[in-house]
């Protein structure tokens, strides 16, 4: 029987790159138009709201009428920057993530009973059944279990292609299902 035993450190790109790809498993269908629904609504009534700020200061201080000189150059910066601010966000809790006792060192033992990811604190076990999907992007394999993605770098395995077909026909079988 094929076991993978994988030691990895916490790294921030992998974690938030899992983040992503889990987000896109969570969000389907028409839940996946809201949280782009909520970040629209911010990024509306946040610049209007810094825009109405800036020109009840301009027009206070008499620098003509604000409506017509300063309304494309103040919303811009402002969305612009809560558009920063979203992604410095993510980027935040991936590397807290990665700093975190947890996320520091991590061994994962992969094979056809499930997967078995020990820290230096604790140890979870969980089988395929309770794996609600397998993901893969670019540099990231990760796994599924309620909302929560463990990422694991794809360097860690010595060949990802064949490790990767092996483990979707693990969780397959889980699930009833044909790889």
């Amino acid at each position: 029987m094929t076991q993978y035993n994988l030691t990895y450190g916490g790294d921030p790109k992998i974690i938030k790159e899992g983040m992503a790809k889990g987000g896109q498993l969570i969000f389907t269908g028409f839940a996946r138009a809201l949280p782009h629904l909520s970040s629209m609504v911010q990024y509306f009534f946040a610049p209007i709201g810094g825009m109405m700020t800036i020109f009840a200061i301009l027009f206070a201080l008499g620098v003509g009428d604000p409506f017509q000189s300063w309304l494309a150059l103040t919303v811009m910066p402002f969305a612009l920057a809560f558009l920063l601010l979203g992604y410095a966000i993510y980027s935040k809790m991936a590397v807290f993530s990665a700093r975190s006792s947890f996320g520091q060192s991590s061994a994962l033992t992969i094979d056809a009973s499930g997967l078995v990811l020990t820290t230096e604190h604790s140890t979870w076990t969980t089988g395929w059944a309770d794996v609600e999907a397998v993901t893969r992007s670019k540099n990231t394999v990760g796994f599924l279990i309620s909302a929560i993605v463990i990422p694991v770098p794809a360097t860690a395995f010595d060949d990802i292609d064949q490790a990767e077909a092996e483990i979707r026909e693990w969780w397959a079988a889980a699930h009833g299902a044909s790889s």
